[in-house]
């Protein structure tokens, strides 16, 4: 894997201080709520899953995080075959949100690991028509690459569309390959009144 020069190793510092400020006492929390169990990792980022519920990060990028506490987690292995297909199916709908249907959606593509510093490496589609962009428009950083496996994908979503292959309308679903000859698939539905949003990674990560 192509390691992070010093420039970007400088700025993910940086935005590591800046997440953890934020983040950082709501992340333990729901570290602890999910406590130890099962751990795959791919070299770029880290899941763990117990009863209890799910949680992933990247491992250089700690401000992408995701997680569910409560025992609604579920996960299965899928063939690459079965994890680009999956892709496919959430780069269309994020594609195709409208304010009429989908409060909230937000899909990051790893593709190399200084992906998160470095555009060419990620792709990162975000749409929150209620949020603090524009209401309307969806922002687009870095390039899709149509059927290449990427490192994980992510995406994090609240729509009233049902979205093919998936159960729930509101929550995470990710992707971490490269674990042997299989992929790791983890669906984490929020519902709910506690459901807080921890990881809102900022849409221009690089310096001009």
């Amino acid at each position: 894997m192509q390691e992070l020069d010093a420039t970007q190793r400088l700025l993910l510092d940086q935005l590591k201080e800046e997440y953890q400020q934020r983040h950082g006492v709501a992340v333990e929390y729901l570290k602890r709520a999910v406590g130890e169990g099962e751990e795959y990792s791919n070299g770029v980022a880290k899941v763990v899953i117990s009863s209890t519920g799910a949680w992933f990060e990247c491992v250089d990028q700690p401000m992408e995080f995701s997680g569910a506490a409560g025992g609604c987690a579920v996960h299965h292995f899928v063939t690459d075959s079965d994890a680009l297909s999956l892709l496919d199916r959430l780069f269309e709908f994020a594609e195709s949100a409208a304010p009429d249907d989908t409060r909230l959606c937000r899909l990051f593509v790893l593709y190399e690991p200084g992906g998160i510093v470095d555009e060419k490496g990620a792709h990162v589609i975000h749409f929150e028509p209620h949020g603090r962009y524009d209401p309307v428009k969806t922002r687009h950083v870095g390039q899709f690459r149509p059927g290449q496996l990427p490192l994980l994908y992510r995406c994090r979503f609240d729509t009233k569309r049902p979205i093919k292959g998936v159960s729930f309308q509101q929550g995470v679903v990710l992707c971490l390959s490269g674990l042997g000859e299989r992929n790791l698939v983890v669906e984490m539905p929020y519902s709910g009144h506690d459901v807080r949003d921890l990881a809102n990674p900022p849409i221009n990560m690089m310096p001009q």
